[in-house]
This record gives C-alpha cells, structure tokens and sequence, in this order.
C-alpha cells in the first residue's frame, strides 16, 4: 500500500511490457500479468481493497492514511496524463 505499493505496481507493470494507464479498456476488463495490465489496474482491482481488511486499529490506522494517498496519488496521475495539469 502507499507509495510503496504504487512503485511496485508501476515496476511489476513495465516488467510484463503494460502501459502506465489505458483509459480504453476498464480495469476489470483486463488480463493481469499481461500486456494488459497496468499500474492503475493494480490499484483499482488490489491495492484499493487492503484497507478493508486489517485487523488491528493500527493497522486500519495506517492503512487508512496509505489509502488517502493512493487515492490523492491516483487523481494527479490522471490529471498529468490527460494534460491538465
């Protein structure tokens, strides 16, 4: 999760040949571990749902945060990638 888990999705992403994003083609209607994959991908259909199951309050703590931040992450990726800003 975080930052952490944003670089390892882009790394993993470039090591199977995705693209960063396809704003084309929904995530959940992708292949993953394939060209198809991509960074956002992982978020969307994995990362974005850890925050659901920690157990413990620091845990749910510190998973909260990270997910603020992939999500505030997420927002200025897709405003960068269509030129906004």
């Amino acid at each position: 999760m975080g930052a952490i888990g944003i670089a390892r999705a882009f790394q993993f992403a470039g090591e199977v040949g995705a693209k960063f994003h396809n704003p084309d083609v929904s995530p959940e209607a992708t292949r993953p571990y394939t060209e198809e994959d991509t960074g956002y991908r992982e978020f969307k259909l994995k990362l974005s749902k850890i925050k659901d199951r920690m157990l413990t309050a620091e845990g749910r703590r510190m998973a909260e945060e990270r997910h603020a931040f992939m999500e505030k992450y997420f927002e200025r990726f897709f405003q960068e990638y269509e030129g906004e800003k």
